[in-house]
C-alpha cells in the first residue's frame, strides 16, 4: 500500500455546511448533549476562522515510507488532489500516475516513453495503487472539513476501539472519541473496479487533549458497515500528529496508517504502520482543474 497514507484521510463534500443537511440535523438533535458539545470542539478546532467552505483540492510535498510484506519503501515525492476524483503523484523510480475520473481509462502512468492508460487486468496492481491515493485524499478533506460532513449518527465512545493494541487502548482512554457514520469517507480497495453502490463508514475519532492538537483528531479508525452485495473493506487506522497551520488551516504534518492483523486475542490492528507521511510543504488552496490530472489533456493544453 504505497505512499497512500498522506493525511488520513475523503472525496470533499459536496455540501458548505453540515448544519445545512436535514441528515445531518437530525442526527445531531438525536445526539446526546456532551456528544454535541465534543463535535461543536472538533468543528471549531478544525476550521478556527469560521469557514465552512469543504477542502475541494491541495498540493503537498512529501517523504513517505510503506510497508509490504517485507519490502519497504522510502521516497519522496509530490501529491496533487482535485474533489471528488482527480488524483496525481510521483512514483519512487520518478515516473508519475494518477486518474482523471473513475472510469479504468483515465487512470494513468507517465513515464520518459510516454503515457500508459492503466486499462486492464495487468495494470490492476497500478490502479489499486492509485486508489488508496485517493483513498486517504479523501478521508484527510472529511476530516479536515467536520462541518462538510454528511452525518447520520453521532455518540460518544465509553472506551477507545477493542481493535487498537493494548498500550495505545491505554494511552488514549483520556481522549475524547466520538462515533460517526457517515458517507464522506472511503477505504483501500484491491480494486478501484470493486466499489459499487454509496457505502456507509462508521469513523471512531480521538480527540487531542493538549495544544497543539487539542479537540483536533489524533487518531481515527475506519470502518465500512455492511452492506448487500459484497463484503466491508478491511478498516484502517490512521494517526495524525505534529499539528501546522495552512491557509489558516490546521492539518497533520505526520500521518501513519496501520492494518488490522489476526493475534491471539482477536483481529487487532497492527502496531507498525503500514504506511508513513512525512508532509515538508502543502497548499490546501491550489488552483488546479481536471487537465491537470490527465498528461495527455494537459499536453494539449486543454
Amino acid at each position: 500500500m504505497l505512499l497512500s497514507l498522506l493525511l488520513l484521510f475523503l472525496v470533499a463534500p459536496t455540501a458548505q455546511d453540515s448544519a445545512a443537511q436535514p441528515e445531518t440535523r437530525t442526527a445531531l438533535e438525536a445526539a446526546s448533549p456532551a456528544a454535541r458539545e465534543a463535535w461543536a470542539r472538533f468543528v471549531h478546532a478544525a476550521r478556527p476562522d469560521g469557514g465552512t467552505e469543504p477542502i475541494q483540492s491541495f498540493r503537498l510535498h512529501a517523504e513517505g515510507l510503506r510497508r509490504d510484506g517485507v519490502q519497504t519503501n522510502e521516497t519522496k515525492f509530490d501529491y496533487s488532489y482535485l474533489a471528488p476524483d482527480c488524483i496525481r503523484f510521483a512514483l519512487p523510480d520518478g515516473n508519475e500516475t494518477g486518474r482523471r475520473g473513475r472510469r479504468q481509462r483515465d487512470y494513468w502512468k507517465l513515464a520518459k516513453n510516454g503515457v500508459t492508460r492503466l486499462v486492464g487486468r495487468d495494470f490492476a496492481q497500478d490502479r489499486r495503487l492509485v486508489e488508496q491515493m485517493h483513498t486517504l485524499a479523501r478521508n484527510f478533506t472529511s476530516l479536515a472539513s467536520p462541518n462538510a460532513l454528511r452525518i447520520q449518527s453521532l455518540s460518544l465512545l465509553d472506551a477507545p476501539p477493542p481493535e487498537l493494541w493494548p498500550k495505545l487502548r491505554r494511552q488514549t482512554r483520556r481522549l475524547t472519541w466520538i462515533s460517526i457514520t457517515s458517507p464522506d469517507f472511503a477505504l483501500f480497495l484491491r480494486d478501484a473496479a470493486e466499489e459499487r453502490g454509496h457505502p456507509l463508514y462508521r469513523v471512531d475519532i480521538a480527540l487531542g487533549d493538549q495544544e497543539p492538537d487539542r479537540d483536533l483528531p489524533r487518531y481515527a479508525v475506519i470502518r465500512e458497515l455492511p452492506s448487500e452485495g459484497r463484503p466491508p473493506a478491511p478498516p484502517l487506522l490512521v494517526a495524525l500528529k505534529d499539528y501546522i497551520e495552512s491557509d489558516s488551516i490546521p492539518f497533520p504534518t505526520t500521518i501513519l496508517a496501520y492494518a488490522l492483523e489476526e493475534s491471539d486475542v482477536g483481529a487487532v490492528f497492527s502496531e507498525l504502520p503500514i504506511q508513513e507521511v512525512y508532509i515538508l510543504e502543502a497548499s490546501l488552496s491550489p488552483d488546479l482543474t481536471v487537465a491537470d490530472f490527465d498528461p495527455e489533456l494537459e499536453a494539449e493544453g486543454h
